[in-house]
């Protein structure tokens, strides 16, 4: 397994729409709302099985708390939160 960086609109569209446990937390019009309407630095986690396919997603924001340190929150301002895996993985190879 490998998790990276997901840079590839499609292939993060493509997932979520495909995907039963995607929701629009996962989208890129949530990323544009966050990153828009509350100035936040949002990224997208791919994980990809060995033949580097994508099997799930993990948004977060990154935040500032108290001016002293940097954590990772799963999409603030969001009912849902957690990795998106698609339901015919699951193995761990």
């Amino acid at each position: 397994m490998i998790a990276e960086p997901l840079t590839d609109e499609e292939e993060r569209e493509g997932f979520v729409v495909n995907s039963p446990p995607g929701t629009f937390s996962d989208t890129l019009k949530r990323k544009r709302v966050l990153d828009e309407s509350f100035s936040l630095e949002t990224q997208y986690l791919g994980v990809k099985d060995s033949d580097r396919n994508l099997v799930g997603i993990r948004p977060f924001a990154i935040l500032k708390k108290a001016g002293l340190s940097k954590v990772l929150d799963c999409l603030p301002e969001s009912h849902f939160a957690g990795i998106r895996i698609h339901l015919t993985w699951r193995t761990c190879t």
